[in-house]
């Protein structure tokens, strides 16, 4: 797919600067949605050319920041304002959250999640697969009650099972070890691969929602950082849609820059 990052990021940079302070809680509720969730794609795609075009990790890193601290935002302001439940079909900036590793925006996501699963509202799996992406990273991969409870979960709905087994790995229950670990992530990917390849062929897909995806493999990335957290050994192959520099750690904690409601108490 031959598209235009470079384009695509100044437009981004452009439609960022011309809405974020627009954006209010005065809004309807479904213009504050659409408002926001454009902005996180932006600073996706942003962030997208800082790793793949840029060699820049630490602005990617930033973005990926930004990405997952407006979204929290949006999910206080569904919570407590508008009073709306918000699904897990858009999980990306839950991956971010991950990938960045900042321990006050993963505990504060946490606290805005739906804390049950709601037929129709997204996957079931999808639900509880986000819900141990967070929990693993809040408790730096140690299994407790809460985890053991969402991954039975998982193991119940999961058709693939492939989660299900890379979370195993990662936590060494049920003589699981490390190489499970990649055998699941690999498979995995495999099929993140396909369904960008799927949607290529079919061009069912929004441009801008899709190029990010279509050139890294978030979700991926955000099992790695757990990986890395837990002492497993990265492969010293490339990873693909997962470049290491990516893995790198944020050089000093993200201030909320950049962000929705800049002048509200949070």
């Amino acid at each position: 797919m031959d598209i235009d990052l470079i384009g695509f990021k100044e437009d981004a940079i452009r439609n960022i600067e011309n809405n974020l302070f627009l954006i209010s809680s005065k809004l309807d509720w479904d213009t504050f949605y659409r408002k926001t969730s454009k902005l996180c794609d932006n600073f996706l795609i942003i962030a997208t050319a800082n790793i793949v075009i840029d060699s820049t990790p630490y602005n990617f890193l930033h973005n990926l920041c930004r990405v997952g601290e407006n979204w929290r935002r949006l999910l206080y302001c569904a919570n407590t304002h508008y009073e709306q439940r918000v699904s897990f079909f858009k999980d990306y900036p839950l991956h971010a959250a991950v990938i960045v590793q900042q321990q006050n925006l993963i505990t504060n996501l946490i606290k805005e999640l739906p804390t049950q699963w709601e037929q129709g509202e997204e996957p079931q799996d999808r639900y509880y697969a986000n819900h141990l992406l967070l929990a693993l990273s809040n408790s730096r991969v140690t299994i407790n009650n809460e985890i053991e409870t969402l991954l039975l979960n998982l193991e119940a709905c999961e058709k693939t099972g492939l989660r299900t087994k890379l979370i195993k790995a990662l936590l060494l229950v049920e003589a699981s070890i490390e190489d499970d670990f990649w055998k699941a992530f690999d498979q995995l990917l495999t099929a993140h691969q396909e369904w960008v390849q799927k949607k290529i062929d079919q061009r069912s897909y929004s441009i801008e929602a899709f190029l990010p995806h279509s050139k890294l493999w978030f979700e991926g990335m955000a099992w790695l950082k757990l990986a890395q957290v837990k002492g497993f050994t990265l492969p010293n192959r490339e990873l693909a849609m997962c470049p290491k520099e990516a893995l790198l750690s944020m050089p000093e904690p993200y201030d909320n820059d950049w962000v929705i409601l800049s002048d509200s108490t949070f």
